[in-house]
């Protein structure tokens, strides 16, 4: 029941990511000038490729727990998922980095300094989430090492 739970809850983060794709869409084209400085199309391009990036890792989350109910969590198969969501996770933190242009434009239009840091703090987070998962696989690749070393001595 707490594996159905958690599915839900990735497929509904899955659907709100969609609706900010489609909210994304909707403000490019619909926009006055459509004459973009080449920070505001990278930017909207790189809000683009994290989206897809996201519902990619949603997917593998999916896959993930799919494992996690069929009790094969210690298995070569979750560690593949694993590794393609820390491979996803960071092509997020170099897509990240396609935003710092736009904050400098906008830290240098306002004359505030403090908007060129809010855009670094921004970097650290999903950078955070990398660092955590390639821990959380390594010490994965631990268990499943000792899960094989235990079932072969019995």
């Amino acid at each position: 029941m707490n594996v159905f739970f958690t599915k839900m809850i990735v497929v509904l983060l899955n659907l709100g990511f969609i609706l900010l794709g489609l909210l994304l869409t909707v403000q490019v084209t619909t926009s006055a000038p459509h004459t973009y400085d080449w920070q505001t199309l990278l930017m909207v391009g790189m809000l683009y490729f994290i989206l897809l990036n996201c519902l990619f890792i949603g997917s593998r989350l999916f896959r993930l727990l799919t494992q996690a109910a069929n009790n094969q969590v210690f298995s070569s198969a979750s560690l593949a998922i694993f590794k393609q969501l820390r491979g996803a996770l960071l092509l997020i933190v170099l897509a990240v980095c396609g935003l710092l242009p736009k904050f400098y434009l906008l830290a240098d239009l306002s004359d505030s300094p403090g908007i060129m840091l809010l855009g670094g703090s921004i970097i650290l987070f999903p950078f955070a989430i990398y660092v955590l998962s390639t821990t959380l696989c390594r010490l994965l690749e631990e268990a499943i090492y000792l899960k094989n070393e235990s079932d072969l001595t019995v």
